[in-house]
């Protein structure tokens, strides 16, 4: 590709163009007391835990997911809220460990509670997961 043509994202599960974040083909988050996450969830879990498998430069893949309603002032809807987000992290990081075999050291599970910076991908979705990669230096 020379440096004139445009830049173009390629299909998931790589990374988007420029950036250190895989672009997932459904929303991730689900409800992390279910034994396993809805079926399209898993399935594009299986997508990224091959990928993680086939990609050795991909050192490590971070599970961020936030809390896209606003808790307001209320300090404990701002702890339930960071305590629901971490949960919902752990569940994807569980999946990709126990179901996968994806390396626990390749992996990371954060919960941030809300951001208003977190913009989900429909009106109904409550919860923005973003899957960032650390790639390995050479």
């Amino acid at each position: 590709m020379s440096p004139d043509s445009p830049c173009e994202d390629p299909e998931p599960p790589r990374p988007l163009c420029g950036s250190d974040l895989l672009r997932p083909q459904v929303p991730l988050a689900y409800n992390p007391r279910t034994t396993l996450p809805p079926a399209p969830i898993r399935a594009e879990l299986d997508r990224i835990a091959r990928a993680m498998h086939d990609e050795p430069s991909w050192q490590m893949l971070r599970v961020e997911v936030y809390a896209t309603q606003d808790p307001g002032t209320d300090d404990v809807a701002k702890s339930r809220a960071l305590i629901d987000t971490q949960a919902r992290a752990e569940a994807i990081f569980a999946y990709l460990y126990h179901r996968r075999r994806v390396s626990a050291e390749r992996l990371d599970a954060v919960g941030y509670g809300y951001s208003p910076r977190a913009t989900p991908t429909s009106a109904s979705e409550r919860y923005t997961v973003l899957l960032r990669l650390v790639h390995r230096t050479r």
